[in-house]
């Protein structure tokens, strides 16, 4: 994968690959086009060198859905790594795949 452009406080798509940050509090929907899913490649929840890989929570929270609300809480990632800081979520994105169905009868 190439290396993505950055826009803080913002997302750009750039070949395939979504980077984006959030402030502790502050919330954002993203979308993957028609037929493809959210899926995180890497995530931080931090404050200066405090912090911790949220990419997991991320995971399970938009498991495989074209689009997902992403908020910056502690609650929303399951995690405070550095308690009374305002912290930073950030994540690389990349809209995966077909999303497959299984029919059972």
């Amino acid at each position: 994968m190439e290396v993505c452009d950055i826009l803080y406080l913002h997302l750009i798509f750039h070949k395939s690959c979504l980077i984006g940050m959030l402030m502790e509090g502050e919330q954002t929907h993203l979308q993957c086009p028609l037929g493809q899913y959210v899926s995180f490649t890497s995530t931080r929840y931090f404050y200066g060198s405090c912090g911790a890989d949220v990419t997991r929570a991320l995971q399970i929270n938009c498991c495989h859905r074209s689009s997902c609300l992403v908020q910056a809480t502690n609650a929303w990632v399951g995690v405070d790594p550095c308690v009374g800081d305002t912290k930073i979520l950030e994540w690389n994105m990349v809209c995966e795949g077909k999303i497959s169905y299984i029919m059972t009868y």
